[in-house]
């Protein structure tokens, strides 16, 4: 599942830099790889060996060795401020030949009526989706390209146009759930009360009680700091989340088997109103044990 996740982020490669503008700002959902940062952490490259091994080989027999270097971060967002659609922004740079390998292998036909040139449907080649576990069925996708080889992906003809007049994807724009105070490797929040048409759709009860949630992987010394942020329907409920994870972390201190869930017997917990926070730190060997 994570690998089908991270092949679908890394397909679509579409760079993007600091302008003016934001893409996303009312999205009630967002996830990003900050490879840059995972290419730099101190755990001696288990992180991003792992993404090498699971991701980025399968994608340069595709597009060359080598594509990927040049990528800083992989953004993926809700297109709309219900969460139906995305929009998927790669920070970093996109040469002349990647760009045409993309266009050509996904299919792409150009949209002449806007971009100059430069905005495209992607048809989706069935071949590769089939080898990436990609599907292409549903809303059509629409990819742009822009200054500095920069390029956008998304399912809105409106934040198609809107990245070619200059708009980038603003984190905190897009989301204000988590405070990130590191840069972090991965991170992402969620507003489900919003994307749930109200935390009462929810089929999970746990779910119905989070109206929204953040977290953050960032480096540290080594290893990892995970930090989760929950807030919840009341004061009462999130009280109640403490409790349920006070007790998970209780009963992982116990346990003789499933050893590499060991890490849970650490979990810290804060709450304050109905916000929840969780932290834990974990070893590099701790989480590619768990990833692989």
């Amino acid at each position: 599942m994570i690998r089908s996740i991270l092949l679908t982020l890394l397909l679509l490669p579409m760079a993007a830099s600091a302008a003016d503008g934001s893409l996303g700002e009312n999205s009630r959902w967002f996830v990003q790889v900050n490879l840059a940062a995972i290419r730099g952490a101190s755990d001696d490259g288990a992180l991003y060996g792992w993404l090498q091994r699971e991701v980025i080989d399968d994608l340069e027999e595709e597009f060359g060795e080598g594509s990927i270097d040049d990528f800083d971060a992989i953004t993926v967002f809700g297109a709309t401020d219900s969460g139906d659609g995305l929009g998927v922004v790669l920070d970093g740079r996109m040469d002349a030949e990647i760009r045409e390998r993309v266009i050509r292998r996904a299919a792409a036909a150009p949209l002449e009526e806007i971009g100059g040139g430069n905005a495209y449907v992607l048809g989706g080649n069935e071949e590769l989706a089939e080898d990436l576990d990609i599907e292409f069925d549903g809303d059509p996708l629409f990819l742009a390209f822009g200054e500095q080889s920069a390029a956008f992906v998304t399912t809105s003809r409106s934040l198609l146009e809107a990245f070619l007049d200059g708009a980038r994807f603003e984190r905190i724009d897009a989301s204000e759930l988590l405070v990130i105070r590191a840069d972090p490797m991965l991170s992402g929040a969620v507003d489900t009360e919003a994307i749930g048409a109200g935390y009462g759709n929810w089929n999970s009860k746990v779910m119905r009680n989070i109206r929204q949630a953040g977290f953050a992987l960032t480096d540290a010394g080594g290893g990892y700091d995970v930090n989760l942020e929950l807030i919840a329907v009341d004061e009462a409920q999130a009280q109640a989340l403490q409790n349920i994870v006070q007790g998970v972390i209780g009963l992982q201190a116990l346990a003789e088997e499933e050893q590499e869930l060991a890490f849970i017997s650490t979990l810290q917990t804060q709450r304050e109103g109905e916000r929840v926070s969780l932290s834990v730190q974990v070893s590099a060997e701790e989480l590619m044990t768990l990833i692989d």
